[in-house]
């Protein structure tokens, strides 16, 4: 079943585009191979945009994305035209499997139809001793900026990610939020991201896995105009980098919303039957404090405790990862758990904060939700003459209602430890969870 939602598609069309591919590199910013000054385009142009690859993990955990990465480059140099208003780099960071570079570099995508990659090499950096390193980040950003001055600027995220969900078990001396990083091992912390990344993107665009995620969205509200990212586990196969470019340099604005339904078009229709699932979200960033603002009101109006927010995390909502698979209730969430974020309208649905005034809000803080499924799969519930689907854009997890549900040890000490980690979220005191406790 594919279910195609359009929200406020006249604002869409008036959309400009940035992408964002947060990365994250380890680098002593005095340490750069290369002392000359950076190349300069020789004028400013429409649309710089910035693709910042995570390089592959180190086998820790067994996630390798080396593989996927050069295709995705290859892609984007299949695609490339000189004919586009701008430029795209490349900033990679390499790992084992990247032998074609020594060192991390800093490609200018020219065009190629071959299996190589040929694109110039603007810049070589230094090494990196781990993935998590939150220093070349900012600095390749800025390094984009010199190297070609632009009208507007766009940052492209590619790595694992695995949205608000908690990094690691239970460690009282880090509380960490997982957020992205090409190290499944070595995460950055969703705050990290936002507070490294510059500001004025147009959009930013999470190429990884459960990333369109309110709290997540909600912590870049402030970098960028828009923001596109999966809600649930995004396939390696990736998007069409050879085909949708295009349309992040269309004049005088990009066009996203025909990059966000093509690429989840074409996503979906290259995945194997036994394993056809995907998602594609487009937010409007300025719209997210009003949809906290909403939401806050529409909990306390509710009148709703945190054993109502347990009940439905556990019994009534369909769990976002869950895609092979449109059962809910107690038993999927126990074999799911803690990988049980929920969509965030569908939330407020079994909750009963669900309101007219609320559902408005959503809608103009989520423009464009795609998604589709295995054939066989019921993705939503029909109530009356209503069909409610189970994917409705932005996911969120209210882990906060879980604090006395395990009688395991080791699920107490992890939703504990989740519970810390999520307070320290923006979203948690903006929509109001703080006042549930």
């Amino acid at each position: 079943m594919i279910q195609l939602f359009y929200r406020n598609i006249t604002a869409i069309l008036l959309l400009s585009f940035t992408v964002i591919f947060t990365s994250c590199g380890n680098d002593d910013d005095n340490d750069i191979i290369n002392e000359e000054p950076l190349p300069e385009e020789s004028q400013p142009v429409e649309r710089a945009i910035l693709a910042y690859i995570w390089g592959d993990i180190d086998g820790e955990s067994g996630l390798e994305l080396s593989d996927c990465q050069l295709d995705y480059i290859n892609k984007m140099e299949a695609g490339w035209n000189d004919s586009y208003a701008g430029s795209l780099y490349v900033y990679i960071d390499p790992s084992p499997m990247f032998v074609q570079f020594e060192n991390p570099v800093l490609l200018k995508i020219k065009h190629d139809d071959t299996p190589a990659i040929v694109s110039e090499v603007v810049k070589e950096y230094e090494p990196i001793e781990a993935h998590g390193d939150i220093t070349r980040y900012p600095e390749v950003q800025n390094d984009v900026r010199a190297i070609a001055p632009a009208k507007s600027y766009g940052l492209m995220l590619f790595g694992h990610g695995s949205g608000i969900i908690p990094f690691g078990a239970n460690d009282d001396t880090a509380v960490k939020t997982r957020g992205m990083g090409g190290d499944a091992v070595k995460y950055l912390e969703n705050r990290e991201i936002a507070g490294l990344t510059l500001p004025d993107y147009e959009f930013i665009i999470m190429h990884a896995c459960m990333m369109a995620s309110v709290e997540v969205a909600y912590e870049l509200r402030q970098k960028t105009k828009y923001f596109v990212a999966s809600e649930v586990s995004l396939s390696s196969v990736g998007w069409p980098w050879h085909e949708n470019l295009s349309y992040l340099y269309t004049k005088p604005r990009a066009d996203l919303s025909k990059f966000v339904i093509h690429s989840y078009e074409w996503l979906y229709n290259n995945l194997d039957d036994s394993d056809k699932y995907a998602t594609l979200s487009l937010i409007d960033a300025a719209q997210l404090d009003n949809l906290a603002v909403s939401t806050k009101k529409a909990l306390m109006d509710s009148e709703i405790t945190l054993d109502n927010i347990k009940d439905a995390f556990v019994n009534k909502c369909h769990l976002t990862e869950n895609v092979l698979d449109d059962g809910k209730g107690e038993e999927a969430f126990q074999k799911n758990f803690p990988y049980a974020q929920l969509d965030f309208v569908d939330f407020m649905r079994k909750t009963g904060a669900f309101t007219d005034e609320w559902f408005s809000a959503y809608n103009k803080a989520c423009l464009i939700n795609v998604c589709g499924f295995g054939k066989d799969l019921q993705m939503h519930d029909v109530v009356g003459n209503n069909i409610e689907s189970y994917y409705n854009g932005l996911s969120i997890y209210p882990i906060v209602a879980l604090e006395n549900h395990f009688d395991s040890p080791s699920y107490k000490d992890y939703v504990n430890y989740a519970i810390r980690s999520y307070r320290l979220n923006q979203w948690y005191t903006a929509c109001g969870f703080d006042l549930l406790e």
